[in-house]
């Protein structure tokens, strides 16, 4: 940049960081001298408003370049419209009445569109949606996500500011955007996958070459890596609503996926950001997040830096001042106000270990106990025993689950114990197995919902557990990483309306978020499970939603291994769950510990090792 005294006109081309140095070159500006000071810098808008002022404060007349006269102009429209929007949205959050004009009047458009009715909570998220035009809900998995923001176009699409949708989400969340439009407006969408697209295909069509436009179209948080421009191009050829869904998976500004969405995001009409956990990993996760909503405008009030800061030692006048700059942009709905059925959580049912499992899992649990370590890396050390704690967890339910290539995880009886969990399967049914089939057919005898989901976290158990269930009677479907998306939606809909099938075996790694089963299904089993608790709740949430009906009964099956380390996974989860509820149920924006969407974590292995020392398993 160039700073240059020519007949009292101030050229200015780029400014980022208004410092000392800047303000000492325009006194010696304004005292005569005429300067060629070269300064890198990328322009922003924030910091070009500071130049502004001080120049006003400072009573220095200039004048701005042709350039710099439309720039300023667009930023005073931008201004205008971030502050209006801001004021409404904050009026509608903190002061809505039933009765206002502008509500009454949403409702009325949004009912004469939607085939579904919203729920009281639903309706005000979407109101307050629309008339931010730009905001982020962090609501609870299970509040209903995707009919607020179909409430909210339908609305801002009535009264012609918006034409189409744009949807950014991971694969699995697809075929619940497509479905949801059909129960919301009663008719099949007009949608496209661009994600089953090669990436000339993507350009194609957001070039609009060749392709007419769909009204609603898809694409994944990967697949829109190096198609800013393309998507910068689609979303100026248009009036469209940008959807982030599961955004939290932008968390990391420096992430191709932040990078790529934040360079298109100022050409969206209107900008949606959805998650229910926004800010697992610290007050850092944020910036992305409102940096999309409403580029340019920092409404974070905090550097990323700083944020950081305050997630290790928070200040609470800084954490009040983030939480008021944010507070018009997000609305949050909590699981008390869903005004769901409360679930049933039946006592554990245990297992009592067969003969050769019990073997193998107290060789395991000797070898953990007993081991001792030389090295001095004491990061290699706690790989070695989580890589010795998985296959507890593994052994405690099914021996045949171990992986035993690279087994220097194993320090005793190496060669006997591996040839033992080898032929595991030709020696023994696992016992939590037989308890899963029993279990099964106490809800077919005596629940009202015959249908039931089982989570396992062990592929291994998906497989083998579909083969034994299979063997007496009981056919069963399959929700893992290798099913892939078109497969699951078929399943899922056969779920829902085939009567013959009543058992799905899942991964919560695979399909924890995204998938509704609340319709179908009332029951849900825990054959195993690890240490990431965002997974579990996620798990428990896709039965357990708003859709249920007061008098439905919810139940959650445990099944632990007796004198295993089931007994202390589960009272683990249970902690982090409620730790969770008293943050998400008594906070603004859950801020959780590190580890709590880990599934095996430096704090859990300490857990479980204190628990040993104790002598509990």
């Amino acid at each position: 940049m160039f700073l240059r005294k020519t007949n009292n006109t101030l050229n200015i081309d780029e400014f980022n960081d208004l410092s000392l140095r800047v303000q000492n070159l325009i006194k010696q500006l304004v005292n005569g001298e005429i300067i060629g000071q070269s300064i890198i810098a990328t322009f922003n808008q924030a910091n070009f408003e500071n130049l502004l002022g001080y120049l006003n404060d400072n009573q220095i007349d200039y004048k701005l370049d042709e350039s710099l006269v439309q720039i300023n102009q667009e930023f005073l429209n931008d201004a205008y419209k971030f502050e209006t929007h801001a004021k409404n949205a904050s009026e509608i959050k903190n002061n809505l009445n039933n009765s206002d004009k502008g509500y009454v009047e949403f409702l009325r458009m949004t009912e004469k569109k939607l085939a579904r009715r919203l729920y009281e909570h639903q309706a005000k998220a979407s109101y307050h949606m629309a008339y931010s035009l730009n905001s982020c809900n962090f609501s609870v998995p299970g509040a209903g996500k995707t009919s607020i923001v179909y409430a909210a176009y339908s609305y801002l699409k009535g009264i012609n500011l918006v034409d189409r949708i744009l949807i950014v989400g991971p694969l699995s969340s697809f075929y619940p955007w497509k479905n949801e439009y059909f129960e919301c407006f009663g008719v099949e969408p007009d949608i496209i996958n661009l994600s089953s697209f090669d990436r000339e295909g993507k350009k194609k069509y957001l070039r609009r070459y060749e392709t007419e436009l769909c009204e609603v179209s898809f694409i994944n948080y990967e697949g829109l890596i190096g198609l800013s421009k393309d998507i910068s191009h689609f979303l100026k050829s248009s009036k469209c609503m940008v959807i982030l869904d599961e955004a939290h998976r932008i968390k990391n500004p420096a992430s191709k996926r932040s990078v790529s969405t934040l360079e298109f995001a100022e050409y969206a009409t209107s900008r949606v950001v959805l998650t229910g956990t926004p800010i697992p990993n610290g007050y850092q996760d944020l910036l992305s997040l409102f940096d999309f909503i409403w580029p340019k405008r920092e409404v974070v009030g905090f550097r990323l830096h700083e944020l950081k800061r305050l997630s290790k030692s928070p200040s609470e006048f800084e954490v009040k001042e983030l939480m008021s700059n944010i507070d018009p942009f997000y609305i949050r709905i909590k699981k008390e106000y869903l005004n769901l059925p409360v679930p049933i959580h039946n006592e554990p049912s245990i297992a009592k270990m067969g003969a050769v499992q019990k073997e193998i899992y107290d060789a395991l649990i000797s070898d953990f106990l007993s081991s001792s370590y030389s090295l001095s890396d004491e990061a290699l050390i706690m790989e070695l025993k989580k890589a010795k704690l998985i296959r507890l967890m593994q052994a405690s339910t099914n021996p045949s689950s171990i992986d035993l290539t690279g087994e220097k995880w194993l320090s005793l009886n190496q060669a006997i114990l591996s040839e033992k969990i080898k032929n595991y399967e030709m020696n023994e049914v696992p016992e939590k197995y037989k308890v899963v089939l029993r279990l099964l057919e106490d809800i077919q005898l005596n629940r009202k919902n015959k249908k039931a989901v089982i989570w396992t976290t062990f592929v291994k158990n998906i497989l083998s557990l579909r083969n034994f269930l299979e063997d007496n009677g009981i056919f069963c479907e399959l929700l893992y990483g290798e099913i892939d998306n078109d497969t699951r939606a078929k399943i899922i809909d056969r779920f829902h309306t085939d009567l013959s099938l009543k058992v799905i075996i899942a991964n919560p790694a695979a399909v924890s978020e995204s998938i509704s089963l609340h319709k179908a299904c009332h029951n849900a089993i825990y054959l195993d499970k690890n240490f990431n608790g965002a997974q579990f709740i996620q798990s428990k949430d896709r039965i357990h939603r708003v859709g249920l009906k007061k008098y439905d009964e919810v139940n959650y099956f445990y099944i632990f291994s007796e004198g295993s380390i089931d007994s202390i996974v589960h009272k683990r989860l249970l902690e982090k769950e409620q730790m969770m509820i008293d943050i998400i149920e008594g906070s603004i924006v859950p801020l959780f510990e590190p580890g709590f969407e880990s599934d095996l974590s430096d704090s859990d292995v300490k857990y479980i090792e204190e628990y040993f020392r104790k002598g509990i398993q």
